[in-house]
């Protein structure tokens, strides 16, 4: 096989991926928001209230990054950070109503997108591509540099 073949798929998927949610955005009223910006707001819907710290972990994105991120929403309207009464140095973290509209906007569009990735893959497939993905993911990890290792 040829040894960018690999690569190159890689690569061409994660671009249609892209090119898919961003199309499927167009058109619809949304506003530009990056990835992680988007991910965060759906998880939100799930777990509003939860702490910086909580959601850097559940997401895996390094506090500063999800400090920006925050940052990011909160100058938009889409979240509030309210100090915790029993720890004053936690800020909870929670959705407007703004927040939580986009918010499921985004999570329909996700799952639109999971149903035509469900409508191309078997259960057995689903199975096996998640699997390479992780053990790709984690050797990856492995690789970078110790300041920007990553938990698998």
């Amino acid at each position: 096989m040829d040894e960018s073949r690999v690569f190159d798929s890689l690569y061409r998927l994660m671009r249609l991926l892209r090119r898919f949610q961003g199309n499927s955005q167009q058109g619809h009223g949304h506003r530009r928001l990056s990835y992680s910006e988007t991910r965060l707001l759906r998880l939100l819907l799930n777990h509003s209230g939860l702490s910086a710290r909580e959601l850097a972990e559940l997401i895996d994105i390094r506090p500063p990054s999800l400090t920006a991120v925050l940052d990011s929403l909160e100058h938009k309207g889409d979240i509030v950070r309210i100090r915790d009464a029993l720890d004053l140095r936690v800020w909870r973290i929670s959705l407007t109503d703004q927040g939580r509209d986009e918010a499921s906007k985004r999570l329909d569009e996700h799952n639109n997108t999971y149903q035509v990735i469900e409508d191309v893959f078997t259960a057995e497939e689903s199975e096996i591509f998640c699997q390479l993905c992780e053990k790709l993911s984690s050797r990856l990890s492995e690789m970078a540099p110790a300041g920007k290792r990553r938990k698998g």
